[in-house]
């Protein structure tokens, strides 16, 4: 299953991360190995400031070492990102992006779905 990819949506491209569905620490880490190659190869070449990106934290679960390896992984994102939307926050999730998004100064947005994402990604 591919957990990075480019999504087209109404002719734009969106840097999709799919973080659902992952239940343990040691999953999560190997998806985020497999997401942070995506990035340096796929996303590391273009522009500063020029990709939207959407990233589907759905039924999964950020335990032990997983939060400090994502704001590591977003922190090396960062330039290159001109929006950032989420979906799939828990209460708990929401507390730890408001941490991430103080750290970082970073605005990612959250959505209860992703179509309302999308039309937000690709909005001026």
């Amino acid at each position: 299953m591919e957990r990075a990819s480019f999504k087209e949506y109404k002719g734009k491209l969106i840097y999709y991360v799919d973080y659902s569905e992952i239940k343990t620490e040691k999953e999560f880490l190997e998806v985020l190995k497999m997401t942070n190659r995506f990035r340096i190869e796929n996303i590391e070449n273009k522009a500063l400031n020029s990709q939207l990106m959407l990233v589907n934290f759905q039924n999964s679960f950020i335990v032990g070492n997983t939060f400090d390896r994502l704001k590591e992984s977003a922190k090396a994102a960062k330039p290159y990102l001109k929006k950032q939307a989420v979906i799939g926050i828990s209460l708990a999730k929401k507390v730890m992006l408001n941490i991430y998004n103080q750290i970082t100064n970073s605005d990612v947005k959250i959505f209860s779905n992703e179509a309302d994402a999308l039309e937000w990604l690709i909005e001026r």
